[in-house]
């Protein structure tokens, strides 16, 4: 039964058992989603995408891409939002050793429909294979010394990279690789293109004891071959964590791996290696603002000390980054990757792989591609991931108590529980970290500061990732009735859709969702606002503190002043002696400062109490008001404050 075509399947509908009538809806939504979902889009996200090699090459044989290649077609088939990715093959070479020309071979994937171009003798300084804005996002696949590209070609991919355009480059050992990526802008400066040092010190070496020999060796080996990389067992990286989550490329469906990690990779016996973190200026092409950016270092790879093979060098133990990014889009750039090793993406290391684990890798590969596509396309597929939210998993239904109630009766935990469910879906069909992206991307439409101090990857937050402080702004929460508050609109502007959805009517829809968005964070924050008051008001108390100061600022109306900052100080013998710590007073001007006996006793010396004096600076830190002093004060004073 289930080698039978659809239509025989759908007349023996009967007949089919559960696992059957699953399979069923899977091949009819990967052939024709329209069948089950004929609200889908009439024209498709497209992402046009180009990979270069200069003597690796797209076949199936082991130093080919051909597993690498297969998984844009793989999201295309995967994707809920009628995605199209446009995969054009580029190679240096224009030849090939015998009669038949490279273009026409394997090694090109001659006859597979899906590939949309394929170009030999590849130029950036060709206009019939590269300009500025046919494509958006390029990858760099460096072995060979020959065609090495000229200043001109890398002024082109500067400029390229600077006008939005993502770019991800890798070579290996040694200088493979230098010619094709290393004299790009930016992409010099993140990873080593040769060896650093003469022997045996040298870094990034074949043979020398510091060379980087990822591969992971079974019970009881000890010596290490080429051949070692292509068994089933890969090494295990460590991610850096940011607020818990690792960085978006290394995040992963649970479905993939439980911990929601890409912990591991391919080995290989002599790795590249990512360089030092280091600071980038670029000019913002929207504003001109000159922007200072820092690479991140999000993966560790590790060498295991003693490790020979063959006449190399034991191994000394250490371990060194292997993959590098630049979030130039913070400045509205192009994002870079980098990696240690094109061996994390040849057949030869992926062959042995297991179905589990080749699922994790290619996760890997498939969120570069949507990491470093440009803002635009991102944006297509999350804005249609709310469509398809919306409509296909009948969010509102499963997630209140009364789906048909207005949105003035829907409590907001209800309009929370409505978002969530949104997000936690895009989490599990895409990965945990497209959730925080289609949250933030909902964000940075309506408020993009607080969308940046709310991005765990963000490489200009002001707020310390260490610190709780950014726990108590919590991402699910506001953009979750937000999004809920979008989804309601959604509902009570559309209903049901039950055609295919044109260019007019995705405008539309987008408008109503941004609409609820805006009407959603008016709540987020009237309650946000309304918490805090609560909060201030029960932590009025004395906190185990024996003294205090409290009052209120006006001016010389008596409006109350917000915003100030109040310092109080004891005046002594001695001189001036800091009373607990300088506040902020709140948008109702009041402040309250707590201290200890010991701030205003010196030397056990203080007939009464602290004699106060209050200092008052404006938000730009200058003195605006000192009050005289109040001599031997109480121990909780009340001293209300006008300005004249």
């Amino acid at each position: 039964m289930m080698n039978q075509t659809i239509e025989n399947r759908l007349k023996n509908l009967t007949l089919l058992d559960k696992d059957e009538q699953l399979q069923l809806r899977k091949d009819i939504l990967r052939s024709n989603p329209s069948r089950l979902r004929p609200w889908l889009w009439d024209r498709k996200c497209e992402i046009n995408v180009l990979l270069v090699v200069d003597g690796l090459n797209f076949g199936v044989d082991g130093f080919g891409l051909s597993n690498f290649v297969s998984i844009f077609q793989e999201m295309e088939i995967e994707s809920n939002v009628v995605l199209k990715y446009n995969v054009t093959l580029a190679h240096r070479f224009d030849y090939f050793v015998g009669q038949t020309p490279l273009i026409n071979t394997d090694r090109m994937q001659a006859g597979n429909t899906y590939i949309h171009n394929r170009i030999v003798g590849f130029r950036f300084d060709n206009a019939d294979h590269f300009t500025q804005d046919k494509y958006d996002q390029v990858w760099l696949f460096g072995i060979g010394s020959n065609y090495a590209l000229g200043s001109n070609e890398n002024d082109i991919i500067e400029d390229y990279m600077n006008k939005g355009g993502g770019l991800f480059a890798t070579g290996d050992h040694g200088a493979l690789g230098v010619s094709l990526c290393g004299g790009i802008p930016r992409v010099k400066d993140m990873r080593y293109w040769d060896h650093t040092a003469p022997a045996p010190e040298s870094e990034v070496s074949m043979v020398e004891h510091r060379r980087n020999d990822t591969n992971k060796l079974k019970p009881g080996e000890t010596d290490t071959n080429f051949t070692n990389q292509e068994d089933d067992i890969p090494q295990t990286i460590h991610a850096k964590m940011y607020n818990g989550l690792p960085h978006y490329l290394l995040s992963a469906p649970t479905s993939i791996r439980p911990s929601g990690i890409i912990d591991i990779m391919p080995d290989h016996p002599h790795e590249g290696e990512v360089k030092p973190e280091i600071e980038f200026e670029v000019i913002n092409p929207k504003n001109g603002n000159e922007h200072t950016i820092r690479t991140q270092n999000i993966a560790t790879s590790f060498v295991l000390g003693g490790i020979q093979s063959g006449a190399k060098a034991p191994t000394t133990p250490h371990c060194f980054p292997s993959i590098g990014v630049f979030d130039g889009r913070v400045a509205n750039v192009g994002r870079i990757v980098v990696d240690s090793t094109w061996h994390h993406f040849v057949n030869i290391n992926l062959d042995g792989f297991t179905v589990d684990t080749m699922n994790v890798v290619k996760q890997y590969f498939k969120n570069i591609s949507k990491w470093i596509s440009r803002k635009k396309n991102m944006l297509c597929i999350y804005k249609r991931l709310v469509v398809h939210a919306f409509l296909s998993e009948r969010i509102i239904e499963s997630s209140t108590l009364k789906p048909n109630a207005a949105l003035a009766d829907i409590p907001l935990s209800e309009l929370f529980a409505i978002g969530k469910h949104a997000m936690d879906l895009i989490g599990e069909e895409m990965t945990p970290a497209d959730a925080v992206e289609f949250q933030l991307a909902h964000l940075e439409m309506l408020a993009p500061e607080l969308a940046t101090e709310l991005n765990p990857w963000h490489p200009d937050r002001k707020l310390d990732a260490d610190s709780p402080h950014n726990k108590w702004l919590n991402t699910d929460i506001l953009s979750a009735i937000a999004i809920g508050t979008g989804m309601v609109y959604l509902r009570d502007e559309f209903g049901e859709i039950n055609t295919a959805i044109t260019a007019k009517a995705e405008a539309k829809i987008n408008k109503v969702f941004a609409e609820g968005l805006r009407v959603g964070m008016i709540k987020t924050e009237e309650s946000f606002r309304q918490k805090v008051k609560s909060f201030i008001k029960l932590s009025d108390m004395e906190m185990g503190s024996d003294y205090s100061i409290k009052g209120i600022v006006t001016d010389a109306k008596g409006n109350p002043m917000a915003g100030l900052r109040i310092k109080a100080v004891d005046q002594d013998f001695t001189g001036e002696n800091s009373l607990g710590f300088e506040v902020i007073t709140n948008e109702e001007g009041k402040y309250r400062i707590t201290y200890e006996q010991t701030d205003f006793v010196i030397n056990g010396r203080e007939s009464g109490g602290a004699d106060i004096i209050i200092y008052i600076f404006n938000n730009k830190g200058k003195l605006i008001f000192k009050t005289n002093a109040y001599q031997n004060s109480p121990r909780n004073s009340n001293i209300d404050i006008r300005m004249k």
